[in-house]
């Protein structure tokens, strides 16, 4: 278990190292970090990582008049106002 843990650590960690929050959301065992870094899952996204229980999962977002839109990496999809955000930084 151990060892496929550091793989996986050193497999994300190169894209991680230039990935910068930008804003999140946390409600009692969930969280999601959206990132400034493009996604892989779709074109025009942006990088996110949702944990929930301990386990993570990868998404794509993409803000559209004051919604984010979330595109999970598990084919579910989910939207936020924008409100509902702390936001880091000004994109």
């Amino acid at each position: 278990m151990n060892k496929l843990l550091i793989a996986l650590t050193i497999a994300v960690s190169p894209f991680l190292a230039f990935a910068k929050p930008v804003a999140k959301i946390e409600e009692g065992n969930k969280r999601m970090v959206l990132h400034d870094t493009k996604c892989q899952l779709h074109p025009t996204g942006f990088h996110a990582i949702y944990t929930a229980d301990g386990k993570s999962q990868k998404a794509c977002w993409i803000e559209k008049d004051d919604i984010v839109y979330l595109l999970f990496e598990d084919g579910d999809r989910g939207v936020l106002p924008q409100e509902a955000l702390t936001w880091l930084t000004n994109l």
